[in-house]
């Protein structure tokens, strides 16, 4: 049988499954590793929805969790984990699936514009650079003096392109 296995990921947070099975986390993703034993945590979780235990080396998604946790294999893991899914949990996963496509292609046209931004700034630049008088006695060209009040401008682009990019990738204001 096929899975959707991105709208069954989308559906089961990895933070949610985890939980069920008894696993806690601290404030910075970390818990104690269910699949060894430890006394301090090794296991992290991440914002991906991935995991990775740093003590015995496990990783995976929400599925390669419920597969190992379970001693079961993957199809048998995404039938439970898609089994568990209502009608109103397919929207969700839907919505979640949808929203994180969306994102990424606001990110992506925001690194275009970023390196289009930079490359206006940068001919701008050499420009600037290029044409500058050679000494105090040389006339200023109209081209050098227009270059000149175009960088601010530019430069003011760039850092709007910058702090876009920032905002999108969850860093706040660089």
């Amino acid at each position: 049988m096929k899975y959707d296995v991105e709208l069954i990921r989308a559906a089961n947070p990895i933070i949610d499954i985890i939980g069920r099975y008894g696993v806690e986390m601290n404030r910075k993703g970390y818990a104690c590793c269910p699949f060894h034993n430890e006394k301090t945590g090794s296991f992290k979780v991440y914002s991906d929805g991935t995991y990775h235990c740093f003590g015995c080396g496990a990783h995976g998604d929400v599925i390669d969790f419920v597969s190992k946790i379970e001693g079961i294999d993957f199809n048998e893991a995404c039938s439970r984990l898609g089994g568990e899914l209502s009608f109103s949990g397919y929207r969700a996963a839907n919505k979640r699936k949808k929203d994180s496509e969306d994102k990424a292609r606001r990110l992506s046209e925001a690194w275009d514009n970023y390196y289009l931004a930079l490359e206006a700034f940068e001919n701008n630049e050499n420009q600037i650079l290029r044409l500058r008088p050679r000494s105090p006695d040389d006339a200023a060209s109209d081209v050098w003096l227009s270059a000149l009040q175009r960088k601010a401008q530019l430069q003011y682009e760039l850092e709007i392109a910058e702090n876009k990019i920032s905002k999108l990738e969850g860093r706040g204001i660089a």
